[in-house]
């Protein structure tokens, strides 16, 4: 094979690649849709007081993983990557909103957020970076979110 034909068969290969994550990229993205959304349910039976702010949250990040599903084909090199982890930050961050309608640092929902580090960390086609970067920002939310949820639900003594 000559230096022309491996060229060839390099961008060949590297275009396959490129349209094989776009479509494990797209389909990620569905099934965290309708997973994400169908927690609804659970959301309406174990805290029905709280359901409308869960409902905010949880529909705000369903919606973020929705229009991904067509900014996929849009997007191009490092702006898909930048976009991922938005995309990947949108349930994250939504859940860690919900841990504070619901209890703070006590409130079952961080496994939600281990479930979604998990799930970007091992079905997203990307660089570690991106994981580093994503689980950082949550669980630094999820700190923060939980200390505020402190200061301002707990009864200083007499």
């Amino acid at each position: 094979m000559d230096k022309e034909e491996t060229k060839a068969v390099d961008e060949a290969f590297e275009l396959s690649q490129e349209v094989a994550y776009r479509a494990i990229g797209k389909a990620i993205v569905i099934i965290g849709f309708l997973s994400y959304t169908s927690f609804l349910a659970m959301d309406w039976y174990l805290y029905p007081d709280s359901f409308r702010e869960l409902a905010i949250a949880r529909l705000s990040a369903s919606a973020v993983l929705f229009s991904s599903i067509f900014l996929i084909d849009i997007l191009q090199g490092k702006m898909l990557y930048r976009a991922g982890l938005v995309v990947a930050l949108a349930p994250a961050l939504s859940t860690v909103c919900m841990t504070y309608f619901v209890g703070g640092a006590t409130s079952p929902y961080y496994a939600g957020i281990v479930l979604v580090f998990i799930f970007s960390a091992t079905a997203l086609p990307w660089h570690y970076i991106y994981n580093v970067i994503s689980i950082s920002i949550s669980v630094a939310a999820y700190v923060f979110v939980s200390y505020v949820y402190e200061q301002t639900h707990t009864t200083p003594p007499d």
